[in-house]
């Protein structure tokens, strides 16, 4: 009987999904590269978990109202704060850390089952999250030379992100300047010259085995490498520590408590980050957005 029920949900999320591919997806139109850059500069955006489709009320979390509308409206406010503050690098990356969509399919539930505050339907925060990612990248082709995109899988959204990068992927399956990184592991890499950035979200493994599972993961770019760092998610909130000459960092989110999070005495500071990498020097510089910087 729960195979049939898997079956069941799994083709609701199918239908709805190529329901919000099909009729609000185009094909994407190239963007002119910028005549200047710094190849010896990348700009990174990394997205901490952005729950698109969540729904809080100002009323009940003592915050702010947000939903899907407010959220789009967020990421594309928040990219084009933090692309005009970038320098014209010659290469860029879109990181999505995980949870970028809060729910995981028809049943309004993570991917565990836990019910979510939303007042969305699934194929209209299909269709937002591939607007809002298009539009990340849109922007990143219109600063810099090339554009990394990497979505990395979530508690919340395990399956969706599947359907997220799988989109991707054919939309700039054309395009020379993007390269979609379509790996299904929980770890994703990134090298730019003397970089190594490890992305994961966070829930499964110890921030401090990181390390470990880079340099075994990544053999020859960990010795050709002299700043390796990891970006996370999952928590909500800043850390930084060094372990043995790696960083690991998680990330804050831009988008307020829902009321379960407000309810449990969650207060996290909201913000989001461009990262500057040197080829040599490693990071360089980051900028910081907030959504008071937004209004």
């Amino acid at each position: 009987m729960k195979s049939e029920v898997d079956k069941e949900r799994q083709m609701e999320m199918f239908k709805e999904a190529v329901q919000a591919l099909c009729s609000d997806i185009p094909k994407e139109a190239t963007v002119k590269p910028p005549k200047h850059t710094e190849s010896a500069l990348m700009a990174c955006y990394p997205v901490g978990d952005f729950h698109l489709g969540m729904v809080a009320r100002a009323q009940e979390t003592l915050a702010e109202d947000f939903n899907l509308q407010i959220g789009e409206k967020m990421l594309m406010g928040a990219t084009d704060y933090l692309v005009s503050s970038s320098p014209a690098c010659g290469r860029s990356a879109v990181v999505l850390l995980g949870d970028f969509m809060h729910f995981d399919g028809t049943k309004l539930m993570t991917t565990k089952g836990t019910a979510m505050d939303t007042a969305s339907r699934y194929h209209e925060i299909v269709g937002a999250a591939i607007r809002g990612v298009r539009y990340m990248i849109r922007a990143s082709l219109s600063k810099h030379n090339s554009c990394d995109v990497v979505v990395a899988i979530g508690n919340h959204d395990t399956d969706s992100s599947v359907f997220l990068r799988e989109a991707l992927r054919n939309i700039y399956e054309d395009d020379k300047r993007v390269n979609v990184d379509t790996s299904p592991a929980a770890y994703h890499y990134l090298k730019f010259g003397e970089n190594l950035v490890g992305i994961h979200h966070g829930d499964k493994a110890k921030l401090a085995n990181l390390p470990l599972i880079m340099a075994q993961d990544r053999k020859e770019d960990w010795g050709s490498s002299k700043y390796r760092t990891w970006w996370t998610g999952h928590i909500h909130h800043e850390t930084a520590k060094d372990f043995y000459g790696v960083k690991v960092e998680s990330f804050r989110i831009l988008p307020p408590e829902d009321a379960w999070a407000a309810g449990a005495g969650y207060r996290s500071i909201q913000d989001q980050k461009a990262i500057i990498l040197h080829s040599e020097h490693g990071e360089v510089s980051r900028h910081t957005v907030n959504p008071e910087m937004l209004r």
